[in-house]
């Protein structure tokens, strides 16, 4: 079983109707049961795992509610932030964990937390995240267009962006969603078949279950 480690990637998925559009959207399966239980559904959000003083703490981009930003303070934080992985289980929402094939060297994992702590507080990019589901057509588009301004971030493009800074990606797959990313690293050996992560009465993380993985790919 695979331990949390730096560059893990975490996967939500959940039953509200934003994502259950999200997943339908990227051509996935809802989230409704037992598809999500099965591991068949498909997810509407990602983010990263990195170290902290010696703590794996989970950076994304997001405008979902969440705590006080751990590493700025900021509450009601919007667009990239970092929290404590306890801190985004939710009521109706699957958390899914890809660990990376391999661990990360110091050197990559250094590399790692510059980029996610560079793009620190950049907030939400709205019409990025709206190409990604798009469908081939935009995501043509986005790749002709080539790189972007990286002032706003939406999820996906902060896991990729960390992953290529830390050297186990390459810089030619922008524009992802989140279920495009998932397929991508399972089908280039990035990450290893997620589990489905759980908290328990002790708040403990514990591993509860192999996910046959994210539908089509």
């Amino acid at each position: 079983m695979d331990e949390l480690k730096s560059g893990d990637m975490i996967a939500l998925s959940g039953r509200d109707l934003g994502s259950l559009g999200i997943q339908v959207g990227s051509l996935s399966l809802p989230n409704i049961w037992p598809l999500g239980r099965l591991g068949l559904a498909g997810v509407h959000h990602v983010a990263i795992l990195a170290p902290v003083f010696g703590e794996l703490v989970v950076y994304e981009s997001t405008t979902g509610d969440r705590p006080p930003c751990l590493r700025t303070g900021r509450e009601k934080p919007k667009g990239v932030q970092a929290h404590r992985l306890g801190e985004i289980f939710a009521n109706g929402v699957d958390v899914w964990h890809y660990p990376l094939r391999r661990e990360l060297y110091p050197h990559e994992e250094d590399r790692l937390l510059v980029a996610v702590e560079m793009c620190m507080s950049r907030g939400y990019d709205y019409m990025g995240a709206g190409r990604s589901g798009g469908g081939l057509f935009m995501r043509t588009l986005q790749r002709l267009k080539g790189s972007e301004s990286m002032d706003q971030i939406f999820c996906a493009e902060l896991v990729m962006w960390a992953w290529i800074q830390a050297g186990v990606a390459q810089n030619k797959h922008a524009g992802m969603n989140p279920n495009w990313l998932c397929r991508y690293a399972l089908r280039k050996g990035i990450c290893n078949k997620p589990r489905r992560l759980s908290l328990d009465a002790f708040s403990h993380l514990q591993m509860i279950g192999p996910n046959p993985g994210i539908f089509a790919g």
